[in-house]
C-alpha cells in the first residue's frame, strides 16, 4: 500500500470528523512528495466521503453524550421518587400476582392503579429523553461588565493575588498571585479527599434543576450541530474546594464535568426561550461566585464558598530533547479555546488520575501525573506511542479562569527524552496547521525567554498558555535552579 492510500486510510477510520487537515501535521498524515502532489492529497482527501467506521464512531460518540446527559438527568438533578415508584410497582406487581390466582376477584383495580402510578413516572422521563427544550444558550451581555469590576477580598490580596487582564483576550481576566506561585514552585501541599462537599452543590442544582436540565439539553444540541460537532461528554473529575493559601491541606472531592458546566460554565450564558417574544429563563452572571460589599465591590468569593463545580485544569509546555518549545493548536471540535494556540497537555484532571496514585500523594504529584497523561493523549494519535518516554514534570503556578467561574487551573512545564520528529498532533483533540508555527528554540534559558518573548507578542494564544509562558518566564527569570533539572539534557 502506498503512502497516499495509507494516508487516507488512517484519516477515514481514526479521524473522521477532522479529516479537513489531512497533510498538516508532521510526519504522520503528509506521505513525502512535493507540495503540489500533497496539495493534490488534501484535495482528494478532502472529498472523499467518511468511510463505515467513521461514521460508527460519530454515532457512538454521539449516543454516549446522549446517554451521559439523561443519566446526569435523573441521577443527579431531578432523580425521581423512589418511594412512589416502588409503591406503584408493589401495587401492580401485587395486583397482577392476585388477578391471575383468581380472575373474577377485584384486583385488577389494583393493576390499573399500579400501572397509572408507574406509568406516570416512566413516560415523564421518556417524554425528557427524547424531546429537546425550546431554548437557545446565547452569551450574556451583563457579564464583561461584572468581570471587568471584580475585586479581591483581604485574604486574597494578602497572599498577593490580583485580578489581571489576558492581553489580546476580550473579556478574559485571570485571578493569580506571582508570590502564591514561587511558593508553588517550591513547597507542596497535602490532599484530603472530602465526598461531603459535593451534597451542597448538588441541592443547589436541584434548586433550579427545570431550568439547568433545559440548559444541558440545549448545550447538548449545540455542541453536535456545531461545524465541527464538539464533544460533549460527562466525566468524573478530581474537583478543588480549598483556596491556594501558603497553607494546607488541599480538600478534594470526586465532581463531574456536568457539575461544572452547570455552574462555572454557565454564569457567561443565558438560557432564553425562542419564539417572536424571547424570555429570558437564566441570566448566568446573576449566579457568578461573588457577594457585595457595603462600599460597592463586587469580591471574588473563596472556593470553599463558591457552590461551584470547580474542576482542575491542568496545562503544561513540552521542551523536547532537541532542544524545540512545542506547540499545538486547540481543534474546532473542542469545547474551550477553539482554534487558538494551546499548551502541549491541556485539559482537566481526571479522577482515575486520583484513583491511581495512593491515598497519601500530593497535590503537586496529582497535578504533574494528570499533565503528563494530557500530553500523552494530546501529542500522537496512538495512545501507546509515547507511554514509554521519560518525561521531567515542574508544577510552575496555579491561577482562576474568570471567564468560566474563577475555575482553578494549574500549569507547568514538561521535559522529554525524545525529539520533536516523535510528536504527532492528535487530530481527536489539536491541530498542528502547516501555515501555524509550533517549535520555537528552547536549547537552553537565554533561547527559551527569547521564544517566550516572541510567543507573549502572539495574538492567538488561548488564556491557559498564556499563564503558562508567563509563570515560566517568571520562574526563569528568578535565577532559581528549580529548572536545571527540567531544562537539562
Amino acid at each position: 500500500m502506498g503512502g497516499a492510500e495509507f494516508c487516507e486510510f488512517r484519516i477515514i477510520t481514526l479521524f473522521p470528523r477532522r479529516f479537513r487537515v489531512a497533510g498538516t501535521c508532521r510526519g504522520l498524515l503528509r506521505p513525502r512528495g512535493s507540495r503540489v502532489e500533497n496539495n493534490r492529497l488534501d484535495r482528494h482527501v478532502r472529498r472523499r466521503k467518511v468511510g463505515v467506521v467513521g461514521t460508527f464512531a460519530q454515532m457512538t460518540d454521539r449516543l454516549r453524550s446522549w446517554a451521559d446527559v439523561n443519566v446526569f438527568i435523573v441521577c443527579t438533578l431531578s432523580p425521581p421518587n423512589i418511594l412512589v415508584v416502588v409503591a406503584s410497582f408493589s401495587v401492580f406487581l401485587g395486583g397482577l400476582v392476585l388477578w391471575f390466582c383468581d380472575l373474577g376477584s377485584a384486583a385488577w383495580i389494583a393493576v390499573i392503579i399500579g400501572f397509572f402510578g408507574l406509568g406516570k413516572d416512566v413516560l415523564s422521563v421518556f417524554v425528557r429523553w427524547v424531546t429537546s427544550p425550546d431554548v437557545s444558550l446565547k452569551p450574556d451581555d451583563q457579564a464583561p461588565e461584572l468581570f471587568s469590576s471584580l475585586a479581591l477580598s483581604d485574604d486574597y490580596l494578602a497572599e498577593g493575588y490580583e485580578v489581571v487582564p489576558v492581553p489580546g483576550r476580550s473579556n478574559e481576566y485571570v485571578v493569580r498571585s506571582p508570590k502564591l506561585d514561587a511558593f508553588l514552585r517550591t513547597e507542596d501541599y497535602l490532599l484530603h479527599e472530602n465526598r461531603d462537599v459535593l451534597k451542597p452543590l448538588v441541592e443547589t442544582l436541584r434548586r433550579n434543576s427545570k431550568v439547568l436540565e433545559d440548559a444541558l439539553r440545549c448545550k447538548y444540541r449545540q455542541s453536535w450541530r456545531a461545524d465541527p460537532p464538539q464533544r460533549f461528554m460527562n466525566e468524573a473529575k478530581v474537583s478543588i474546594a480549598t483556596d491556594l493559601f501558603s497553607r494546607g491541606p488541599i480538600t478534594i472531592y470526586r465532581g463531574t464535568y456536568f457539575h461544572s458546566f452547570l455552574t462555572n460554565e454557565l454564569v457567561n450564558c443565558v438560557l432564553e426561550s425562542r419564539g417572536a417574544h424571547p424570555q429570558i429563563l437564566y441570566r448566568g452572571s446573576q449566579h457568578f461566585p461573588t457577594f457585595l460589599e457595603n462600599d460597592g465591590r463586587c469580591l471574588l468569593k473563596r472556593l470553599c464558598e463558591s457552590h461551584m463545580g470547580n474542576h482542575i485544569g491542568i496545562s503544561t509546555v513540552v521542551l523536547t530533547s532537541d532542544g524545540q518549545l512545542v506547540l499545538w493548536r486547540q481543534s474546532g471540535g473542542a469545547q474551550q479555546s477553539r482554534d487558538l494556540l494551546a499548551p502541549t497537555g491541556s485539559g482537566s484532571c481526571d479522577w482515575q488520575d486520583w484513583s491511581r496514585l495512593s491515598r497519601s500523594a500530593s497535590l503537586k504529584t496529582l497535578i504533574s501525573s494528570a499533565m503528563e497523561r494530557e500530553f500523552r493523549e494530546e501529542s500522537h494519535p496512538l495512545k501507546s506511542a509515547l507511554r514509554g518516554i521519560a518525561i521531567r514534570t515542574e508544577i510552575l503556578g496555579h491561577f482562576r479562569w474568570v471567564r468560566r467561574g474563577g475555575k482553578p487551573e494549574f500549569v507547568g512545564v514538561s521535559k522529554i527524552e525524545a525529539p520533536f520528529s516523535r510528536l504527532q498532533a492528535n487530530t481527536d483533540e489539536v491541530d498542528a496547521p502547516e501555515f501555524v508555527q509550533l517549535a520555537y528554540p528552547a536549547c537552553n534559558v537565554e533561547q527559551l525567554l527569547s521564544s517566550i518573548a516572541k510567543l507573549l507578542c502572539n495574538k492567538q494564544l488561548s488564556v491557559p498558555l498564556w499563564v503558562n509562558l508567563i509563570c515560566l518566564q517568571e520562574a526563569l527569570q528568578s535565577n532559581s535552579n528549580l529548572l536545571t533539572s527540567v531544562l537539562a539534557k
